[in-house]
């Protein structure tokens, strides 16, 4: 998965000392996916309750850490393994080309009116 988690540098990693940290400055998709850690702080931006089920919720997020400025590095020495996730109405929807939508349309779709109806600050924090 090139795009969830290209920006992550695995050569480097995997010859970094345990605890330490490399920069990642340049994130070479809005679909990367990484692992977070993070303390709980207010200021962190709520992640979108409109998205529910598989997908999105996360790379979404994670767009907003990036937009409001946050910087990602990578840890080296620790791993850790996924799960892959079961099948679900939400993973079949996912993986629906365009064509398969139903009529739904993606936000690069969405005329210039349509969009200026979004209102993505109303999102809000559990």
């Amino acid at each position: 998965n090139a795009g969830g988690h290209g920006s992550t540098k695995y050569i480097t990693w995997r010859d970094q000392e345990l605890g330490t940290f490399v920069d990642l400055p340049c994130i070479k998709s809005n679909r990367y996916e990484p692992y977070l850690a993070f303390r709980y702080c207010s200021d962190l931006p709520p992640f979108q309750e409109g998205f529910t089920g598989y997908g999105k919720n996360k790379m979404t997020w994670i767009m907003q850490l990036r937009r409001a400025g946050y910087l990602f590095t990578q840890l080296g020495g620790v791993f850790l393994v996924h799960y892959p996730h079961l099948s679900s109405q939400a993973r079949l929807e996912w993986d629906k080309k365009p064509g398969e939508m139903g009529g739904k349309k993606s936000l690069g779709e969405l005329k210039k009116k349509e969009k200026s109806n979004i209102d993505w600050e109303s999102f809000k924090r559990a």
